[in-house]
């Protein structure tokens, strides 16, 4: 099975890396096997928030400044503002104040009224 599923993986020019003793997938530790085995890393965020609250990118980000390009995306004018200065040193990072939709070009985007923030739980910041 594992021959099989290798093989038709390689069609589409994707490989199996292994990423440790663990069973589990922790996407962290997932973008840190890539830049190792590659040397590089470019990627898509949508949805980026500030860049740091929730962020699985956010740590890898700032230890690894090389080879790395990516394109991040927040429609929320707050956040978008909190996530240009918490990137503004990543000069390959290319921050995009929109929301994807397929066919859409206006809507509403609705999220958690800022005061309650404080007294609610942190993740509440990526609710839109």
């Amino acid at each position: 099975m594992k021959k099989i599923i290798k093989s038709l993986l390689s069609k589409f020019n994707f490989k199996i890396i292994k990423l440790g003793k663990y069973n589990f997938f922790v996407f962290e530790n997932f973008i840190f096997k890539y830049y190792d085995h590659y040397k590089k890393f470019n990627f898509i965020q949508i949805g980026a928030n500030d860049g740091i609250s929730n962020d699985p990118l956010n740590y890898f980000l700032n230890k690894n400044f090389k080879n790395i390009s990516g394109h991040l995306f927040e429609p929320d004018k707050e956040y978008f503002y909190q996530l240009s200065q918490n990137y503004k040193n990543h000069k390959n990072l290319n921050l995009y104040n929109y929301a994807i939709h397929n066919s859409l070009k206006k809507t509403f985007l609705y999220k958690v009224d800022s005061p309650k923030k404080n007294k609610l739980p942190i993740f509440l910041r990526g609710v839109g």
